[in-house]
């Protein structure tokens, strides 16, 4: 029996390795010669969150159109652009097509730069650079940036799991390089204005869960390349600051739809790796009902089982020690959410979203 959980934590470190072998993040160089660029926020009540956004935007060494899309909110999210001297556009819309994609969609229309960068409102650039450098990173096609993601009450730990798996899920980010077309994180997108149009922009993704899929589908089919960067050191958010409840609806409403975007490869890598959760307790539990050195064996193999987890968590967000060291209470918080999320998805084909019912 030692034999068999020593080589179970073995092949889940393996695993784990093989799905996050790669870590590509933004250019730390930036050049003085760059073309102009639009902002689009889509904004619906995030009164709290636009100012730290709108901020950073202010403190960039280059200047930007920055346009925010008023999406029907009810709170004073357009009173708090207006107060940053950004543009404002009032989005009410009465057409079925609604949602993230209509707003980025209108926001298009009156921009004035060469290249768009569609920023969630729950996003911000780290430091002055922050933008010149993305656009420095940027050649062609469209390149999406998962921010880093900063926590700072308890429950916002249990995010962890969701994190690692959004990137790992893109596929590229493991040892497989993938023949299909890869999806795109939504946080934050960057583009030239003609690609947007040639390939029709989120107009595109109307009625998609997840509009960076549908967006990378539609470049991947006008033959420009889709490129996946990390945001650490470069474009930070903070997604879930109003509780555990709306954690859990925010991730249950479209995670299980990206899980089906992962290829069966990268799939099994995750599967196996996640397997160490479960596997590591049930050791540790064993050893204490055998020997004291079964027992010894098995907590240094829960140590350094998270101890790489620690390492490949703070890639993505600002996760601690403790939450690696509690990786088993993580993961059933996980399998709690994603069958909900599956519930959505497959069954009830429908999620409540900021006081919207979406079907799919």
């Amino acid at each position: 029996m030692l034999f068999v959980f020593t080589g179970l934590m073995l092949l889940s470190l393996i695993c784990g390795y093989l799905m996050y072998v790669r870590n590509p993040g933004v250019s730390t160089i930036a050049k003085h010669q760059l073309p102009t660029v639009s902002i689009i926020i889509p904004a619906r009540d995030e009164a709290d969150k636009l100012p730290k956004l709108l901020q950073s935007i202010e403190q960039q060494n280059i200047a930007a159109d920055v346009i925010v899309v008023n999406d029907g909110s009810t709170d004073n999210t357009a009173a708090i652009a207006e107060e940053f001297g950004v543009r404002v556009i009032h989005f009410n819309n009465l057409s079925d097509w609604k949602g993230k994609t209509a707003a980025c969609y209108e926001g298009t229309r009156h921009a004035q730069g060469e290249l768009l960068a569609f920023m969630d409102a729950d996003t911000w650039f780290e430091d002055d650079t922050s933008l010149r450098r993305i656009i420095t990173s940027y050649n062609q096609g469209l390149i999406a940036i998962q921010p880093y993601h900063i926590t700072k009450h308890c429950y916002e730990q249990l995010s962890v799991m969701f994190n690692i798996l959004t990137v790992t899920g893109m596929n590229i980010f493991s040892i497989i390089r993938p023949k299909e077309n890869t999806g795109a994180f939504g946080p934050f997108i960057l583009c030239s204005y003609e690609d947007y149009h040639q390939t029709g922009g989120h107009k595109g993704a109307a009625g998609a869960m997840i509009e960076g899929f549908a967006l990378a589908d539609h470049f991947h089919d006008n033959g420009l390349p889709v490129t996946l960067l990390l945001g650490r050191g470069t474009l930070n958010f903070r997604m879930y600051p109003h509780g555990l409840r709306s954690m859990i609806d925010g991730w249950a409403k479209h995670f299980a739809t990206g899980a089906t975007k992962t290829l069966p490869s990268v799939m099994a890598l995750i599967v196996v790796w996640m397997m160490g959760s479960v596997t590591l307790p049930l050791f540790i539990i064993w050893g204490g009902l055998t020997t004291t050195t079964h027992l010894m064996i098995a907590i240094i193999s829960y140590l350094i089982y998270s101890s790489y987890f620690y390492v490949i968590s703070k890639r993505t967000g600002s996760f601690t020690r403790v939450t690696a060291l509690l990786f088993p209470v993580a993961f059933f918080f996980f399998i709690y959410v994603f069958l909900q999320s599956a519930y959505y998805t497959f069954i009830r084909k429908e999620v409540k979203w900021k006081g919207r019912r979406i079907k799919f």
